[in-house]
């Protein structure tokens, strides 16, 4: 079986069909106007859906957001991306340990960022697991269209050999990522890499980074506020499907008046394409889930979010969290904390949410294994529809 990268998260809604991710460009060339929904859309960065839409006032001036919008997108791909050789994410990957490298102001902001959802974590989100999303299958370089083995540990299908134990085993003292240090000196950014290093069948490993899972959200930081300064408080941001800044809703059949329908998808499918909408605006939403990326081997799914205790896919026993979507924080802190709830587990995440979040809006999906899945939410009746009915709610 092949990869499964998943047809997104969330899903905008509009009496009863979808304002989804699905927008066309086209929009644009049919008498766009400020009472009707418009959109830019392209897939240039992150390998995923980047999205403005809006409700028009000037063209000129929403072209120039837009290109203010994608040369942010387009530099912090530069900066973070794996998939780019030197981005400042894989030149520290390629370091060797115990070096200083040099990096961007985005990749230290980012690092800063990733720095503080550990420690508010406790770990559970760890982007030091590089080496483990690497090691099961989920990195760029493994998924893409000319993969060909190169490493010790690789296998010609991922989807059909899982890696040897001694990998797993042996890479676990470099998912240290308290040891990692960043600063900043006479104008110019630093990090650290820290002195771990491990051998394996003659070859030399180190720490590996993987900060995909914070840098879309980090582009709704820094891009909704650009949007806002230029005067426009109604629409949303998309960057990739699972985080999303959204404004205010000025169609007429916005839910009460200003705030947007969003639909969550269905975990692994399911009977109906959305398990429940949400309504919201002024924030930012953030999810993810087991079946954006994963692979099937022996009637086990194996998935890209890595717990860094065990050094192996989440969820791996079939029971666990499969869909956890947080909204009121920012969207760099908000994606990393939808994947460290994952990690934590049902009653992990349950206290988690109960101390950290209470101010936030939280809920998740846990699968007890046998394929029965309870909801539990902080959200208040009114605020969400729970679309799939035979699934259980528990108030957080």
């Amino acid at each position: 079986m092949g990869y499964n990268t998943g047809n997104g998260v969330f899903v905008l809604k509009k009496k009863g069909f979808f304002l989804s991710f699905t927008l066309s460009l086209c929009m644009l060339l049919c008498g766009c106007s400020g009472s009707s929904l418009c959109a830019y859309s392209t897939y240039a960065y992150f390998d995923t859906l980047t999205r403005w839409a809006y409700f028009s006032r000037a063209a000129d001036k929403e072209r120039e957001i837009w290109a203010q919008i994608t040369a942010f997108a387009d530099s912090v791909e530069k900066s973070l991306s794996l998939a780019q050789p030197q981005s400042a994410v894989s030149r520290f990957n390629a370091a060797a340990a115990g070096d200083t490298v040099e990096i961007d102001k985005i990749a230290y902001d980012v690092l800063k960022l990733a720095q503080e959802a550990y420690a508010q974590t406790d770990g559970a989100y760890n982007p030091a697991v590089g080496i483990y999303i690497d090691l099961w299958g989920f990195s760029p370089r493994c998924t893409s269209a000319n993969y060909r083995p190169t490493l010790p540990y690789d296998r010609a299908d991922y989807t059909t050999q899982l890696p040897d134990e001694k990998y797993v085993e042996a890479f676990q003292p470099l998912t240290d990522f308290s040891a990692v240090r960043v600063w900043e000196e006479a104008g110019a950014y630093y990090v650290y890499k820290p002195d771990l290093a491990v051998e394996a069948e003659g070859e030399i490993f180190t720490m590996a980074l993987n900060l995909g899972g914070i840098a879309k959200g980090y582009c709704a930081d820094v891009c909704a506020p650009l949007v806002r300064a230029a005067g426009y408080d109604t629409g949303y941001l998309a960057f990739g499907t699972s985080s999303l800044a959204l404004f205010g809703n000025a169609l007429p059949d916005a839910v009460n008046g200003d705030l947007w329908s969003v639909g969550v998808r269905a975990p692994r499918g399911g009977e109906h394409a959305d398990y429940m909408d949400v309504y919201l605006k002024d924030t930012v939403l953030s999810s993810s889930g087991d079946s954006e990326l994963y692979y099937e081997w022996n009637g086990v799914r194996y998935c890209h979010i890595i717990d860094p205790q065990t050094g192996r896919p989440v969820n791996g026993a079939g029971e666990g969290i499969i869909c956890a979507t947080v909204g009121g924080l920012s969207g760099a802190i908000g994606d990393a904390v939808t994947t460290a709830l994952h990690v934590m587990g049902k009653d992990g995440a349950i206290a988690y949410a109960r101390e950290k979040l209470s101010d936030q809006s939280v809920s998740f999906v846990y699968d007890d294994g046998a394929g029965n899945l309870t909801l539990y939410t902080n959200l208040e009746e009114g605020a969400y529809k729970l679309w799939d009915e035979t699934m259980r709610t528990v108030k957080l």
